[in-house]
């Protein structure tokens, strides 16, 4: 090997190993690196620690699942909807994609560093004179840098704007975060009044048999008539009929609650009972109507929408206009894709690049339009979405209210209905009353069980489908009755 031929490789030594470094990184920010290396700093803290729901102090708890000899409460029932939906997995990843937009964002700061080595061997024939066939092996290095230095705020525009949008994303996060919990607590109180109703219908029967007994009795002792026994089996077919519907009710509502979940429609679920509130709310219209202003998620993500989309007007307009680049190249024994040189060479350049766009066919101008479209309909759908979530805050808290007039009204008629039937039993005991009596004093009582569930139900349901609508609700939430929404505030 000759001393100039050493030379060259080992002037070429360095810049070979700083482009294996710098290809090395460059397989590291392509995806080697394992997932949550975050350099440019984009990633939220939600995809570290998990979400939390409005007044919450830890991310929903995915480890336990619902145990089939334990009642299911609430917040477990809600633990697992959020864990297993497929809607919030969705959002879960947009609001990742939606990081690694902003990095990009975030990258087009920084300069651009690339660089290529090419290995060639060269043989040359000359089937005239064989003496003069030769070859030769050589190798040539490329190195460059750029950096743009100034743009006319398109850069800037488009890392708002991805900002904006990241911040969109969790908003919509949350906000189906906020539908599911609506739709598991709907399908858990549907579940739990159907139960009630089950458990009502089976002491109507029972209580139809009872009396079908005792007027058996009475009628082989000849103290009533056989027409009373035939209305008191009348009455007990209808007793079993209404169990049996109400079965087949409580199955479909246990499934849908289920399927709610995420879990086999098959399960076994086991609900408590509903018990009258100690205290009851709903808060003045008006305050929730602010709390959903300021904190429904849905609004938020409809406005950083629109904020975003404002933002793509100047990114339109910026391309239009000129830049200004850095840039450097070093050529080490030629140029790529150039044939192997007989001397070695080494050449630099450093220069600044201003690009001018003249004319685009008048593509500029309908770019700036389309964004500028694209903004008035984010804007028109955030009115939109505002209009949505305040009706849907006006229809909860009416139907809260009436939910809420109800509840003393079911109390007291069930109350009435128990005394009504224990005296029409005692009348019908001494004789002092007939079998139409009876049986209907035992109706009311079946009817008066049943709206007393169908208040509960309305009221713990539609308490909290008014947090919901308002955009407010947490897990910590479940357990606590309405109260004022200045207490609801983040």
């Amino acid at each position: 090997m000759s001393d100039e031929s050493a030379a060259r490789r080992r002037g070429s030594l360095p810049i070979l190993l700083s482009l294996g470094l710098a290809a090395a990184a460059q397989c590291a920010a392509q995806g080697s690196l394992p997932w949550g290396a975050d350099p440019l700093g984009v990633e939220p803290r939600v995809l570290r620690e998990g979400t939390r729901l409005p007044g919450d102090g830890d991310a929903p708890n995915c480890a336990a699942g619902a145990v089939p000899d334990q009642p299911l409460a609430l917040s477990r029932a809600a633990d697992i909807a959020l864990c297993n939906s497929p809607r919030i997995r969705v959002t879960w990843e947009a609001i990742k994609a939606q990081a690694g937009q902003l990095g990009e964002a975030k990258a087009a700061y920084l300069p651009s560093v690339a660089g290529s080595v090419t290995l060639q061997h060269e043989r040359n024939l000359f089937p005239g004179d064989p003496q003069a066939d030769n070859a030769a092996t050589g190798h040539s290095v490329y190195l460059s840098a750029t950096w743009r230095l100034f743009d006319f705020g398109g850069r800037a525009a488009t890392r708002d704007s991805a900002q904006r949008l990241l911040s969109a994303a969790l908003a919509s996060h949350n906000a189906k975060l906020q539908e599911v919990l609506d739709g598991v607590i709907s399908a858990y109180f549907e579940a739990t009044k159907q139960s009630a109703e089950l458990q009502a219908t089976q002491q109507s029967r029972l209580l139809a048999a009872s009396t079908l007994e005792a007027t058996q009795r009475r009628e082989s002792n000849g103290v009533a008539a056989h027409n009373d026994t035939l209305q008191a089996q009348v009455a007990l077919a209808k007793a079993v009929l209404a169990e049996k519907r109400a079965l087949g009710t409580y199955t479909k509502a246990i499934t849908v609650l289920a399927y709610s979940m995420g879990i086999s429609p098959g399960a076994v679920l086991s609900l408590p009972e509903l018990e009258s509130p100690v205290a009851a709310t709903t808060g003045e219209l008006s305050q929730w109507l602010q709390l959903a202003e300021t904190q429904h998620p849905a609004l938020i993500a409809a406005r950083e929408q629109w904020e975003a989309m404002t933002r793509k007007i100047t990114v339109a307009r910026s391309e239009g206009r000129p830049t200004l680049d850095f840039a450097a190249n070093l050529f080490q024994n030629g140029y790529p894709n150039q044939g192997i040189q007989t001397t070695s060479t080494r050449q630099t350049t450093v220069g600044l690049t201003i690009t001018v766009p003249l004319f685009e066919g008048f593509a500029r101008t309908y770019k700036v339009q389309e964004a500028a479209a694209q903004a008035q309909a984010a804007q028109a759908q955030y009115q939109d979405t505002d209009d949505q979530v305040l009706m849907n805050v006006v229809k909860a808290h009416a139907d809260a209210e009436a939910a809420l007039g109800t509840l003393e009204a079911c109390e007291t008629l069930l109350e009435t209905s128990r005394a009504a039937l224990e005296s029409s039993a005692r009348r019908y005991s001494n004789g002092a009353a007939n079998i139409l009596e009876l049986l209907t004093a035992q109706t009311n009582l079946a009817d008066a069980q049943q709206q007393r569930v169908q208040c509960l139900s309305d009221w713990y349901a539609g308490r909290l489908h008014l947090m919901t609508s308002a955009g407010v609700l947490g897990l910590t939430r479940l357990a606590h009755p309405v109260t004022a929404p200045a207490d609801l505030q983040n």
